[in-house]
């Protein structure tokens, strides 16, 4: 199914709706997190960024084939500043 035409414009704000498609523009946004989280909490012990990227590209990649995941990605100026990956589970959740 393409969602990719999925829109809501907000100023110089887009949000579009979309699938694998737009799994590898997210790279850059899971980096920044990634980077934050070990700024906040420096204890841990984290993968490499590239390590760290695969893994969660693979996970989304593997979300995406659920019937109803998606992935809304936030654009400003044609460059995404952040998303938001939904995954549709069948039964009662409380999240």
């Amino acid at each position: 199914m393409d969602t990719s035409q999925a829109r809501h414009t907000d100023g110089d704000l887009t949000v579009r709706k979309g699938g694998a498609e737009f799994i590898d523009r997210l790279a850059p946004l899971w980096l920044a997190l990634h980077a934050h989280h070990q700024s906040v909490q420096p204890g841990f012990a984290y993968f490499p960024d590239e390590d760290s990227w695969e893994l969660r590209r693979d996970r989304y990649r593997r979300w995406i084939l659920d019937e109803g995941s998606f992935v809304l990605l936030a654009e400003r100026d044609g460059q995404p500043v952040g998303y938001a990956f939904v995954q549709i589970e069948e039964g009662p959740d409380d999240t």
